[in-house]
């Protein structure tokens, strides 16, 4: 996405997950951002990224639903 601004940073996130036998710790930085970017997304599928879209605020809602409660805390 070309011409990013970050509007402010969030909240840090910590997920626990196993992986061979062993746990690990996941952090994932989040920042607000803004763009005026209009063309198409692709995903980054090197990263395990598989697919990428633009929601509106009810898809948003409904993704959420979905997610983890120190995701869900980002946006609400």
């Amino acid at each position: 996405v070309a011409g990013l601004k970050i509007v402010k940073p969030l909240e840090t996130t910590y997920h626990i997950f196993k992986r061979n036998g062993r746990y690990k710790i996941k952090i994932t930085y989040w920042f607000e951002m803004q763009t005026s970017f209009k063309g198409n997304l692709y995903a980054q599928e090197e990263e395990g990224i598989t697919e990428v879209a633009w929601l509106n605020t009810q898809e948003i809602e409904e993704a959420l639903q979905n997610s983890y409660a120190n995701i869900q805390s980002l946006v609400m």
